[in-house]
């Protein structure tokens, strides 16, 4: 194999194994979750997650025919029993781990 085409190989395998382990290592921080019950700080964490406009707030399935609120349609509740929808049945009971954790509130 010639030189130049062994280093274009090489390069595509440790691209692919670079963006495959990233590939992991973001669906592994995705899978971290905490579930309900929350602690009430736990709640006011959440709350501060939901409020912050520069990341998309946890909002219900049926959400389309629901009013807005906090600037998005069916934006969900946090309560120690979980997420809720003020206008209908629906909850979550979970959140991301970092959500819950004061030092990471943005």
């Amino acid at each position: 194999m010639k030189r130049g085409r062994r280093n274009a190989v090489v390069g595509a395998i440790g691209l692919w194994l670079w963006t495959s382990n990233r590939a992991r290592s973001d669906a592994q921080r995705t899978l971290n979750m905490v579930r309900a019950p929350f602690t009430p700080e736990q709640v006011l964490n959440l709350w501060t997650w939901q409020n912050n406009p520069r990341v998309h707030p946890f909002t219900c399935r049926n959400r389309g025919d629901h009013p807005e609120l906090l600037g998005d349609k069916g934006v969900l509740i946090p309560t120690v029993k979980g997420w809720v929808c003020m206008f209908c049945d629906y909850t979550q009971d979970w959140a991301h781990d970092f959500m819950v954790r004061q030092n990471e509130r943005h």
